[in-house]
C-alpha cells in the first residue's frame, strides 16, 4: 500500500500506510508471573497486580487466546491502567461473583454504573479474563456508564436479578 498524507490541521501532515499489521508488542519479563488462576477472584487479583505494575504485554496467560489477539491490536496506556486500577481498588470490596460451568462474571452493585463487569472463561489452565467478549458485548456512554450492546449473550446468566432497558442499561428490578 502507498502512504497517504492525512491533514492534521494548520498544515501538519502524517504519512500512514494502510493495510499494514500493528506494531509487534514486546514481551514483558514478568509475563510468566501472570497465568490463568484457580478461581475468577484470584484472576481478578492477578489483574490488579498487572495494573499496579503497568504491564501491557498482550500475551499474558491470564487472558483468553481471543483476548490476547484483541490486545495485540489495542493500545493500552498507563493512564487507562491507572484509571482502571483506581476504580477497581475503590470497588473491590463490593464484588459479586456469579459462575456457570466454564463462564464467570464479577460484577458490582448496579448503582455503580461506571463499574463495568469482568468476564472470565475457564480453560484447562484455569480461569482467564475475557476482555475480547467484554469489548464486543459491553459499551459505554458519554458518562462512562456501561450497558450491554446485546442482551442475548452467554454472560447474561449473571444478571438475572436485574432488568435492562431498551438501550441495554441495567436496573434493579422493582420489588
Amino acid at each position: 500500500a502507498n502512504p497517504v498524507s492525512l491533514s492534521g490541521g494548520a498544515g501538519a501532515s502524517a504519512s500512514v500506510k494502510f493495510g499494514t499489521e500493528g506494531i509487534k508488542k514486546p514481551t514483558d519479563p514478568r509475563a510468566h508471573l501472570f497465568n490463568a488462576q484457580p478461581t475468577p477472584v484470584m484472576a481478578l487479583e492477578a489483574y490488579l497486580q498487572v495494573l499496579q505494575l503497568g504491564i501491557t504485554d498482550p500475551n499474558l496467560g491470564l487472558y483468553t487466546l481471543e483476548t490476547r489477539q484483541f490486545f495485540q491490536k489495542w493500545l493500552v496506556t498507563s493512564a487507562q491502567q491507572a484509571h482502571e486500577l483506581q476504580r477497581l481498588q475503590r470497588s473491590k470490596d463490593k464484588i459479586m461473583l456469579l459462575q456457570r460451568q466454564d463462564l464467570a462474571v464479577i460484577r458490582f452493585p448496579v448503582e455503580n454504573r461506571q463499574d463495568s463487569p469482568y468476564f472470565f472463561r475457564r480453560g484447562k489452565e484455569g480461569w482467564m479474563l475475557d476482555f475480547a467478549s467484554l469489548s464486543q458485548l459491553v459499551g459505554f456512554n458519554h458518562k462512562n456508564q456501561w450497558y450491554f450492546r446485546r442482551i442475548d449473550n452467554k454472560f447474561t446468566f449473571a444478571f438475572s436479578d436485574l432488568r435492562f432497558d431498551n438501550h441495554g442499561f441495567p436496573h434493579a428490578r422493582k420489588r
